[in-house]
């Protein structure tokens, strides 16, 4: 190949790629033609802000105007969509617009007169664009380092706002929500199944009373739709002419609140019931229940209990009340059961207290140690008079016992001697001292041993340990000195058992014949 013919090949190669390169950039301007020929914004500046709606659907919009919508809350309709977007700059848009129709041209002035929203009515669409009333300050150039940091943090909040798992809002002034995060509207659409998408979402929390609170909560109520209670601890901060809302669910909480207080008034009517007095001060001192009983027995009035006196005042309305016995030095007194009930330690205060008027309270007093203290008061009169009658009653029978020749002991159910008389401790030669409480096993072993071997003081004890019927019965054995004794035992109620020892004075071993008896039992026997 010679060199014209390589340089026809190259020219005819580059006519070639000049041809390709020519045929693309046509392809390239017809299908951008295209694509403008089916926009309605096709002749229209990127910068412009410009919407077309048929209704609620959004039919076209420059491409500055669908990424501001972008960044609108979640709604159902795109015309939701733009209210959630531009209802905070234009608080009158979303009651105002509904007249574009009739009047065929609206402007609505920004809140801060930054801009107006010109919205025109043509052959049953409605066209809104956004104008600029300020000129901006914005630099022609900005880092880039800067605005990319800056889209990082608005992304992060948006995020975290978004998935907060509380609701969050704002409103304004008259109550119009402008902006919620996807917990409010969740719950928004679980109170208004109806009203699911809307914009703005429906005010499911009574506001008007939060705005004023601008530190600290308030509980609010609301139903949602199967009419369940909610309840969430509400809080407010003034933003400017708006205000931000935040609520937490405190369910459990109240839950928690219903159950103590149901328990509270089960622990009331039970101790509404209980006849011993029952009084709890709290770690303030502070008396905070008492039962009916309580009322009774201090005799004080209810309207002094009720406003909650300190345990010292409660103290001081027993003395005024003669509800507690006078002591010597009431000062000193009075600061030994402070003392106790201010001590973290398990020490419980116990005290049997003679009032004037002959009736006995028994008080007693248990700390804790978080300060509180519970007091229990109880009417003893009866069971202490009781335990007086049958003292007396002892006292009584031990002295016809000792008046008697004839000489006797009580064997009580349990097995121990209850009653021996003066003659039994004669006989045996035994102290009373010795002989009260003794075990009937104790009893019989000296018995025993000052008598010939006989078989009674065995048959005597199984006798004294059954239970059920038992007839009386007697026995016959000698002492060491030859004297025949006779032993008498007779079944007693509830399970006791009486011995009865005589001697046998006109027996003839009495009158000088001793008997011979070569061995003598063993006191353990």
């Amino acid at each position: 190949m010679d060199v014209n013919d390589l340089l026809m090949l190259l020219f005819l190669v580059g006519a070639s790629f000049a041809i390709a390169l020519s045929a693309l950039a046509f392809f390239a301007r017809l299908g951008r033609s295209h694509d403008r020929k089916h926009s309605l914004f096709a002749e229209a500046p990127d910068s412009e802000v410009a919407f077309l709606f048929d209704d609620e659907k959004l039919l076209d919009a420059t491409p500055q105007a669908k990424r501001i919508l972008s960044m609108g809350s979640r709604s159902s309709t795109d015309w939701a969509q733009f209210v959630s977007v531009f209802l905070p700059r234009f608080p009158d848009l979303k009651s105002n617009i509904s007249s574009l129709a009739k009047l065929g041209e609206m402007s609505f002035d920004s809140a801060d007169g930054s801009a107006v929203l010109n919205a025109k009515w043509r052959k049953g669409l409605a066209r809104l664009s956004l104008v600029d009333q300020k000129s901006t300050d914005i630099p022609a150039r900005i880092d880039q380092h800067s605005l990319a940091a800056m889209e990082h943090e608005l992304t992060s909040l948006r995020g975290a706002v978004e998935h907060t798992p509380y609701p969050v809002w704002r409103e304004t002034s008259d109550g119009t929500i402008t902006w919620a995060n996807a917990a409010f509207l969740d719950l928004a659409d679980q109170v208004d199944p109806g009203s699911e998408g809307t914009w703005p979402p429906r005010k499911i929390f009574e506001t008007d009373t939060l705005r004023g609170v601008t530190e600290g909560r308030r509980r609010s109520v609301i139903a949602d739709g199967a009419s369940n209670k909610k309840w969430y601890n509400c809080g407010c901060a003034k933003l400017g002419d708006e205000y931000l809302f935040h609520a937490v669910s405190v369910d459990a909480a109240v839950k928690a609140e219903v159950e103590l207080q149901e328990f509270r008034q089960t622990l009331s009517r039970t101790f509404a019931q209980i006849p011993i007095g029952l009084a709890v001060f709290d770690r303030n001192q502070r008396l905070a229940i008492f039962n009916p009983a309580f009322l009774d027995l201090t005799k004080l009035p209810f309207s002094l209990l009720s406003n909650r006196p300190t345990f010292g005042e409660f103290l001081d309305q027993l003395r005024n009340s003669n509800a507690i016995p006078e002591p010597k030095d009431y000062a000193a007194w009075r600061e030994k059961i402070a003392a106790l009930v201010r001590s973290e330690s398990a020490k419980t205060y116990k005290e049997d207290w003679h009032l004037p008027s002959g009736q006995v309270l028994r008080v007693k007093g248990r700390p804790y140690t978080d300060g509180s203290v519970t007091f229990f008061v109880e009417d003893v009169s009866t069971s202490i008079a009781s335990a007086r009658e049958f003292h007396t009653q002892l006292q009584v029978g031990q002295a016809v016992a000792n008046s008697m020749d004839q000489a006797i002991a009580v064997v009580s159910a349990e097995g121990k001697i209850a009653i021996a008389n003066s003659a039994y401790d004669k006989m045996w030669g035994i102290a009373n001292t010795r002989t009260k409480d003794m075990s009937v096993l104790g009893a019989t072993k000296i018995w025993h041993s000052r008598c010939a071997p006989s078989p009674i003081w065995g048959e005597f004890r199984d006798f004294a340990s059954q239970r059920g019927d038992r007839t009386e019965w007697s026995a016959d054995t000698r002492l060491w000195d030859g004297r025949r004794m006779s032993c008498q035992f007779v079944p007693l109620p509830g399970g006791s058992t009486m011995v009865k020892f005589k001697i046998q004075k006109n027996h003839p071993s009495y009158l000088g014949q001793r008997l011979e008896i070569t061995e003598r039992p063993a006191l353990d026997a």
